[in-house]
């Protein structure tokens, strides 16, 4: 999650997958006025962009099987 938020914007803890293999986070480094959604591999460091445009008010949380993240938030 290398610059996920700035170093002093501690909002939201990463969320890890069931099965530790990913990481969800929020992060702003696409757009500095959105919160947006992103996961990491573990493994590899692979980043992708999931969300676009939002101002998030949770932390992200998988389902059980690891197919969804679930987050509370408004689109901009």
């Amino acid at each position: 999650t290398r610059d996920a938020m700035a170093n002093d914007d501690y909002r939201y803890e990463p969320s890890w997958s069931p099965d530790g293999k990913t990481i969800a986070y929020f992060s702003n480094k696409a757009n500095y006025w959105h919160d947006d959604v992103w996961t990491v591999d573990v493994a590899s460091g692979q980043e992708m962009q999931l969300s676009s445009s939002l101002m998030v008010m949770s932390t992200p949380r998988w389902s059980p099987d690891g197919k969804t993240i679930a987050v509370m938030g408004n689109k901009k």
